[in-house]
């Protein structure tokens, strides 16, 4: 038994408890109300964020005439304090008395009227990491100046990922330690709120490699100044740990190269098809820190995939770079280069710990078709559906899904298949991006579970 696993069950007091990424990781789309009201403004992800503690990462992904910063708040620094990862500020705290974010549990509200947060109209993507050994942890810790020093963390497995961030003094850049930045990652560095390739330095990690229990740290300012403030957050990698038999991985940390044309030299294997990105060239020249995710429209195909910047505050924009694998994916980025990851799993938790309707539903159409609300409804986000324009006609069935994006195939035709541009799935509660109301178009709509459904996607040799 892992150290993460035995601390897994010590935490939940059930040595056969079952651990599954639906638990400690979400991606959550939402729309800005421009209000302060706790009860309108809540976002049940399902993750238990006032218990087990975790970060809530929220960026607005469009709207208005510029961009705004990413805002990462989390439950060892408190409701009141906000981070930016696309600048080196200090930590924002709000002194007005109310809490800007409130942790829940089963996820978290947002308690304030902004446009970083919750402008109305506004569409806004969440990330939630909930603190799991062999998962997530977030430390805090006063630095001393001391190189050697170390700082212990509940991960229980040597990490994959650590981004560090000093809260009381500006331009004080993110540093990131990556397993497999270099051949020797313990002796190199990344800036998370900037382009540059990786850079050799001891006074960072001190050029010794994280344990399961301890990270090391260099007298660099930038994660250990004497009486400096720091926050911490730990990605692990391959644990374990997590599924129905406690066998299986939610998380990896890797890297791979590019070719002369850009393409990833071979797909990359990590035996879960992700359902989240962070993708960043470390070798071979600048880019973005890029995040991807399953929720906004990131397929099988290299198609148009949204993708954020962590280093910027643009708004997110199309991008055909990522190619989804029922093992893994594909890359598209710059030539001959080394790139670096970190993956989550796609959700897992067996059918068995839904209800029936939160795993299939019909519904009429009925939208307003003002962007942020679905033509159909489904209470869930959808994974696949069959769809009738008018079920009173002779018209054809078409059946589409979220890892096709926006192809579909016609039930009734052995064409290959076509394109609609309205076929979209980046909603938590149906799909379709086109309004209208008609009582005789149908939809029926399913969820990927174990137990109950899948879709898979592959290329024949």
């Amino acid at each position: 038994m892992s150290v993460g696993r035995f601390l897994q069950q010590a935490a939940a007091g059930n040595a056969g408890g079952a651990t599954y990424v639906d638990d400690v990781f979400s991606t959550y789309l939402y729309e800005g109300n421009g209000t302060s009201d706790s009860s309108t403004n809540q976002i049940q992800n399902g993750l238990d964020l006032s218990g087990e503690g975790g970060l809530v990462w929220i960026k607005k992904r469009s709207g208005g005439t510029t961009g705004k910063s990413h805002s990462l708040y989390d439950t060892e620094r408190g409701q009141y304090s906000r981070l930016k990862s696309d600048v080196g500020d200090a930590e924002n705290v709000n002194t007005t008395g109310v809490a800007t974010i409130v942790f829940n549990s089963d996820g978290f509200t947002v308690q304030k009227d902004s446009e970083l947060l919750n402008y109305n109209g506004r569409p806004y993507v969440s990330w939630s990491f909930r603190k799991q050994p062999g998962f997530f942890d977030i430390v805090t810790y006063t630095g001393d100046g001391v190189a050697g020093r170390t700082v212990s963390h509940n991960l229980g497995s040597v990490p994959g990922m650590i981004a560090v961030k000093r809260r009381d003094a500006s331009s004080s850049a993110w540093q990131v330690y990556h397993r497999a930045n270099t051949a020797n990652p313990e002796t190199d560095y990344l800036a998370l709120n900037g382009t540059a390739a990786t850079t050799d330095s001891i006074d960072r990690w001190n050029d010794t490699a994280p344990t399961s229990t301890e990270f090391t740290l260099g007298n660099n300012s930038n994660v250990n100044a004497n009486g400096g403030t720091y926050v911490a957050y730990l990605f692990a990698h391959d644990a374990q740990d997590f599924g129905t038999d406690s066998d299986e991985s939610i998380i990896k940390c890797g890297s791979f190269t590019t070719d002369g044309s850009g393409f990833s030299t071979s797909d990359i294997d990590l035996g879960f098809e992700p359902q989240w990105l962070m993708i960043k060239r470390s070798e071979g020249g600048i880019s973005d820190w890029l995040i991807y995710d399953a929720i906004r429209d990131m397929t099988s195909d290299y198609e148009s995939t949204q993708k954020i910047s962590a280093n910027t505050n643009a708004f997110e924009t199309g991008s055909g770079q990522v190619a989804l694998k029922s093992n893994g994916f594909g890359y598209i980025g710059s030539t001959n280069s080394t790139y670096i990851y970190v993956a989550i799993r796609r959700p897992h938790k067996p059918a068995s710990k839904f209800a029936a309707t939160d795993l299939f539903a019909i519904d009429t159409r009925n939208s307003t078709g003002d962007g942020q609300e679905p033509g159909f409804r489904s209470g869930f986000p959808v994974d696949m559906n069959i769809f009738r324009t008018n079920i009173t006609q002779s018209n054809a069935a078409r059946v589409s899904s979220r890892l096709t994006g926006t192809k579909y195939l016609e039930s009734s035709s052995d064409n290959s298949e076509l394109t609609g541009s309205t076929t979209l799935f980046d909603y938590m509660n149906g799909w379709l991006a086109s309004g209208g109301t008609s009582a005789d178009a149908y939809s029926w709509m399913f969820r990927r579970a174990p137990g109950f459904f899948d879709v898979v996607t592959y290329t024949g040799t």
